[in-house]
C-alpha cells in the first residue's frame, strides 16, 4: 500500500493548520470556516467522497469530535483568568442556569411541533443548546494572563467550558426514552444529580492533585516537563478517569483546567500548555470540518423544506438570544454586552459529537432531525464565522475606550476579581505587615 498520498495530506494540512490562522487574520473568515469550504471543494471535485450514513455511523468520527472537545475545554479552562466563585461567575451561572434550560426547552418544543416523538426531541434538545467550545474559541478570552478577558468572552468560555457535560443527561435522556426505557425519578436523581455532582468532584480533585505534583513539591519540581505532554495526558486522564467512575469527562476536563489553573496562576507553564492544545485542537477540528463540509456539498440538506431550514433559523438566531436576554435580566452588563452574548449562541463540534454518539438511533429512522441538526451547525459556522472576528473587534475597542475614561464596562465589582488583581492585593497586604 502506498502510504504517500494520505501522508502528503496530512503534511499539508498540518502545514495550513500552522499557516493558515495568521494569514485569515487578514480576513473576515475563521480556520473552521475554511474548512468547511475545503471540505466542500473536495467533495465537488471527487477528491473526498464521504457517505452520510459512513461518517456519522462510524467509531472514528465519534473518536475525533470526542478529542476536539476534550483538548478544547482543558484549553478553555487553562485561559480564565478569573477564580471560581458566585459573584465572580455570575454571567456564566446565567447562561448555564437559565439560558439553557430555555434554550433546550424551546428545541425541544419545536421538535415535538416538527413532528418527532419526544425521545428524539429530548436528543436535540441536549445536543442543540450548548454552546460549542471548540468553534466559540474566536469569541473566548485570550491566553492566560494576557488580561484579554471582557465580560463577555469570559461569559462564553464559562458557559462553553461548562454546559457539554450538563447537556449529556439530556442527550442520554432522549436515548433512554428512545430505547424503551423509563425516565423515573432514580433516573434523574443518578444521571442528572450524582453523575454531575461526581463529575465536579472529581475533576477539581484531579486539578488540585496534579497542581501539587506541578508545581507544590519544591524539591522535586516538575514545571521543566514537556508542557505539551503534560497538557494532553492531564485532558486524557481527566476525562479517562472520571467516565470510569461513571461520570461526565466533559465536565471534568473543564473542572480540572481550572483547579490547575489555580494552583498558581502566574506560572508561564499554563502558557506553555495552552498552547500546545491549541495546536493540537486545531489539528482536530480541521479533519472533522473539512469531513463535515464534504457531507453538506454531498446533498445532505436535500430531505429538508423550507419550513425546517425556518424552523433551524429561529432557533439559532431567535430562541438563543431570547433565552440569553432573559438570562441576563437584572445584571449590571450593559446592553450592548448582552446582545453579543445572545447572539453567539455557536453550535460545532460538541453537537457533531453527539450526533455521532447517537447515529444508531439518529440515522436508521430519524434521518430528517440529523440533518435539521448538522443544518443549524451549518448556519452557526457561516453567520458566526463571518461575524466574529468584526464584531468582537468592535467590542473590544469599546472596552477599551471605556478603561480609559474611567468607566467599567464590565461585571468585576471586585478587587480580586482576576488572578492578577488577587496578587496583587496578597503583595500588598504582605508589604504592610
Amino acid at each position: 500500500m502506498n502510504l504517500a498520498p494520505l501522508l502528503l495530506g496530512i503534511g499539508v494540512l498540518t502545514l495550513c493548520v500552522a499557516w493558515l490562522p495568521q494569514l485569515l487574520d487578514r480576513v473576515p473568515l475563521t480556520l473552521p470556516l475554511f474548512c468547511v469550504g475545503l471540505g466542500a471543494g473536495l467533495e465537488f471535485t471527487g477528491v473526498l467522497a464521504i457517505e452520510f450514513e459512513t461518517l456519522f455511523a462510524g467509531s472514528d468520527f465519534e473518536l475525533l469530535t470526542d478529542l476536539a472537545l476534550i483538548v478544547a475545554l482543558l484549553g478553555a479552562g487553562l485561559k480564565i483568568d478569573r477564580p471560581l466563585g458566585w459573584r465572580r461567575w455570575n454571567t456564566p451561572w446565567r447562561l448555564i442556569g437559565i439560558g439553557m434550560p430555555v434554550m433546550a426547552l424551546c428545541v425541544g418544543l419545536a421538535g415535538i411541533w416538527q413532528g418527532y416523538p419526544v425521545a428524539i426531541a429530548l436528543f436535540l434538545a441536549g445536543a442543540l443548546s450548548p454552546t460549542d467550545p471548540v468553534l466559540a474559541s474566536t469569541v473566548a478570552v485570550g491566553p492566560p494572563g494576557s488580561g484579554e478577558e471582557g465580560e463577555v468572552r469570559f461569559g462564553l468560555s464559562g458557559e462553553a467550558g461548562i454546559n457539554d457535560g450538563l447537556a449529556f443527561p439530556i442527550v442520554l435522556a432522549g436515548l433512554t426514552l428512545a430505547s424503551g426505557d423509563a425516565l423515573d425519578g432514580g433516573w434523574i436523581g443518578a444521571n442528572l444529580i450524582l453523575r454531575v455532582a461526581l463529575s465536579i468532584a472529581l475533576g477539581w480533585g484531579i486539578g488540585r492533585l496534579l497542581g501539587w505534583l506541578t508545581f507544590g513539591v519544591s524539591h522535586f519540581p516538575l514545571t521543566g516537563a514537556a508542557s505539551g505532554l503534560v497538557a494532553l495526558g492531564v485532558a486524557l486522564s481527566a476525562y479517562a478517569a472520571t467516565e470510569l467512575a461513571s461520570g461526565y469527562g466533559f465536565i471534568a476536563v473543564f473542572m480540572t483546567a481550572l483547579a490547575l489553573r489555580e494552583s498558581c496562576p502566574s506560572d508561564p507553564f499554563h502558557k506553555s500548555m495552552t498552547d500546545f492544545i491549541e495546536q493540537i485542537e486545531r489539528i482536530a477540528i480541521m479533519f472533522v470540518l473539512i469531513a463535515f463540509g464534504a457531507i453538506v456539498a454531498s446533498g445532505e440538506f436535500s430531505m429538508l423544506g423550507w419550513q425546517d431550514a425556518a424552523l433551524a433559523a429561529a432557533l439559532l438566531f431567535v430562541a438563543r438570544p431570547a433565552s440569553v436576554l432573559l438570562a441576563m435580566i437584572g445584571s449590571p452588563l450593559p446592553m450592548r454586552g448582552r446582545l453579543v452574548l445572545a447572539f453567539f449562541g455557536i453550535r460545532g463540534v460538541a453537537t457533531l459529537y453527539y450526533l455521532a454518539f447517537a447515529s444508531d438511533v439518529l440515522i436508521p429512522q430519524f434521518e430528517n432531525a440529523h440533518a435539521l441538526a448538522t443544518l443549524m451547525v451549518f448556519m452557526s459556522l457561516v453567520v458566526h464565522g463571518l461575524a466574529a472576528r468584526p464584531l468582537m473587534s468592535w467590542l473590544d475597542h469599546v472596552r477599551e475606550a471605556s478603561l480609559k475614561n474611567g468607566e467599567h464596562p464590565d461585571l468585576i465589582a471586585l478587587s480580586e476579581g482576576t488572578f492578577a488583581n488577587r496578587e496583587e492585593q496578597n503583595l500588598r497586604k504582605e508589604v504592610s505587615e
